[in-house]
């Protein structure tokens, strides 16, 4: 389980006005695979980037399979 700062500046990275910040941030977070996480990622299934969006959706679908193991 990652230090809970790091999902916290991670999380906040979502946000950030760089598409490809937060692109890495939903990459990131799926790897991480913490269901706190699930929220503000579902938040970013909205992204004006479609990019971002795809891995927002990506890392959901990352952070569900981990929790049905």
């Amino acid at each position: 389980m990652p230090d809970q700062r790091i999902l916290s500046t991670v999380i906040n990275l979502l946000v950030d006005p760089m598409s490809d910040v937060r692109k890495e941030a939903a990459i990131t977070l799926g790897k991480l695979a913490n269901q706190q996480s699930l929220q503000a990622l579902e938040q970013t299934l909205d992204d004006l980037d479609r990019d971002v969006s795809i891995y927002a959706e990506r890392a959901i679908k990352e952070i569900q399979k981990s929790l049905l193991n």
